[in-house]
């Protein structure tokens, strides 16, 4: 059964919205071509700083995750961000809340994670009780 066109993409209305669209989509993506780490860098703290003011931030990150997105920066986080992401809802068992669309910048050691709310000093400590 064919579907409509607007059928296709139901539930992906949050699109049409995005800030992402148009001309600062190039930002999103690595090029097709070898691509240094500081221009990496660069180039994703412009996509981030799009997302940071998206409406439709939240949809897009969950997007990305439900889809396994292995590409790009979505919701505000690059690949390697949604998947530690990831790795933290399947190790807590649950959903966490969506990251914030913000660029992660380093921490100080007390720092709450903003995620779960722990910080560094109890997440090691956590992790030294598990025998690691």
């Amino acid at each position: 059964m064919a579907l409509r066109r607007d059928e296709q993409y139901e539930g992906f209305d949050w699109q049409r919205s995005a800030a992402c669209r148009g001309e600062h989509a190039v930002n999103f993506f690595p090029p097709t071509h070898f691509e240094r780490k500081d221009l990496r860098l660069a180039r994703e703290r412009v996509a981030k700083a799009i997302c940071r003011s998206c409406p439709v931030a939240a949809e897009c990150l969950e997007y990305a995750i439900s889809s396994r997105e292995p590409h790009g920066v979505w919701g505000g986080l690059n690949e390697v961000e949604r998947r530690q992401l990831i790795e933290r809802r399947t190790m807590s068992g649950g959903v966490e809340p969506a990251a914030p669309a913000t660029d992660p910048a380093p921490a100080p050691a007390a720092a709450a994670d903003p995620l779960d709310g722990s910080s560094r000093e109890q997440r090691a400590g956590a992790s030294r009780g598990r025998g690691r």
